[in-house]
Parts: structure tokens; C-alpha cells; sequence
């Protein structure tokens, strides 16, 4: 562990995103999959991350859905980072998941137009599409638990750790099936008030449980393409149109 403005890292965390670091300034972004068990601490994880890459990211720049994240890029700064940490609840779980891969390859230009930190905070990397998982992304961090449910522990695949974890795991989504650069610990310190971040996750968790009830109206009122809401909905572009558009018989 290392000291930074009075808060403990990693010390090959902080390197690693030292390297990110630099490597915004010569015009690339820098998106990071952060996932874990839940209540594993990878929102705690993220956060310190983002503080590191960027001392002003606070609560603004913090999204729980995709309408949020949307808005929070468009109105970043450059070479700023924001936190995409989409609430996952109920038995929509797979639906929120296909938003959240549409929702990032809709938003990766314009991150790099603007060299943004993105960090993405969600159950599992496998559940990235492949251009989000191998090309666009460039690190993952997997948070996880140690003995008697200890939190604090992750390890930290670099790009071609992660593609090939991707490719040999994803089928039994089996995080052994490629070795980590290195395995870290990190502290229960945020770089924002817990106790309003707490609130704004309460919040934005109710408000996805009272979306599962309508999701069928939530999706109709994104801003996706009539090919992306028929492939959430499960149907065809023809019956999407037909049933759910004109609300035919």
C-alpha cells in the first residue's frame, strides 16, 4: 500500500493508472470494467480509481442508469472521469445488461473525443459484448472476497490478460481460466460524502425495482434505434412496429 494525499492504494494500482494517466494526455480514453460479487465492494473500488485519475470527480459525474451515464459524458469536461454503476435488481437483470452494451458503444466516441476516464461497475465482465470486452476496454479489475467474507481484495488484468480471460472464461464465466498481472487489496475509503452516495444508490435502486414493473414502457422511452428496443424487447423490427408502435392487434 502506498500513501496518496493521505489515502492508502495499492502501489501496482497506482502505477498502472499512472500509466493511464499519461496516456490520456497523447489523445486516447481510458475505459475500466470493474465487476465483482455484489456487496464485494467494486463501487468502493471504482470510485478510488476515478479520485486517482481525476481529484475533482464527486457525485455529479457518478450515473446509476444509462440516461444518466448518457448525460454525465456529454457534459464532461476532458480528461475527466465519470462512473457508470447501472443499479441491478429484479428479473430484468439480462435486459439491463443489453442496454448497458448499447449504452457504451453508443458513448465511446465521444469519450475519446473528450479523453475521458470511464469506469464501468457491474456483476460480471463476461457480460460485456466482445467489442466492449476486447477492444475498448483496457483494463479489468475483478473485486472479490477473501476468508470469512472479508472485503477489500482484487486483481487487475491488463489488455491482453483480459481478452484472454474473455475468450477461455466466458463459458463458465471461470475468472481462474487466465492469471491476473497481480492481485491487490484496497481500503473502504470514497472520494465523495458515503452517506449521500448511499442515498443516491437507494435511491436509484428503487427506482430501477418500480422500472421492472413497466419495463416494457422504459424501454419504448430510451433513446435507442427501433433495431436496439426490438432486440430488448425480444421481438422482431416488423412486430415491434406492428404490436408495440402502432399498437395493432
Amino acid at each position: 500500500m502506498v500513501m496518496i494525499d493521505g489515502r492508502y492504494m495499492d502501489g501496482f494500482l497506482v502505477k498502472n493508472l499512472d500509466i493511464a494517466r499519461e496516456a490520456i494526455k497523447h489523445d486516447w480514453d481510458m475505459c475500466f470494467i470493474v465487476d465483482g460479487v455484489e456487496r464485494g465492494g467494486k463501487s468502493t473500488l471504482a470510485a478510488q480509481c476515478a479520485w486517482y485519475c481525476d481529484r475533482t470527480v464527486n457525485l455529479d459525474r457518478l450515473a446509476f442508469d444509462h440516461l444518466q451515464f448518457k448525460k454525465k459524458v456529454m457534459e464532461a469536461q476532458p480528461r475527466t472521469a465519470v462512473i457508470y454503476d447501472e443499479a441491478f435488481s429484479g428479473f430484468n437483470v439480462r435486459m439491463t445488461i443489453n442496454i448497458i452494451n448499447i449504452t457504451l458503444v453508443q458513448m465511446m466516441a465521444e469519450a475519446g473525443q473528450k479523453n475521458l476516464f470511464i469506469f464501468v461497475v457491474m456483476p460480471s465482465f463476461f457480460e460485456l459484448d466482445r467489442y466492449m470486452s476486447l477492444h475498448r476496454s483496457r483494463a479489468l479489475l475483478h473485486a472479490y472476497c477473501g476468508d470469512n467474507f472479508q472485503r477489500g481484495f482484487f486483481c487487475f488484468y491488463n489488455t491482453d490478460r483480459k481478452k484472454d480471460l474473455y475468450l477461455k472464461g466466458k463459458k463458465l464465466y471461470d475468472y481462474r481460466q487466465s492469471k491476473p498481472n497481480f492481485y491487490g487489496r484496497f481500503t473502504s475509503w470514497l472520494p465523495f460524502d458515503n452517506e449521500e452516495y448511499k442515498k443516491l444508490k437507494i435511491k436509484a435502486f428503487h427506482s430501477r425495482k418500480d422500472g421492472n414493473k413497466n419495463i416494457e414502457e422504459r424501454i419504448l422511452n430510451a433513446e435507442l434505434t427501433a433495431q436496439q428496443k426490438a432486440k430488448l424487447l425480444g421481438v422482431s423490427e416488423r412486430t415491434y412496429f406492428r404490436k408495440l408502435v402502432n399498437k395493432a392487434p
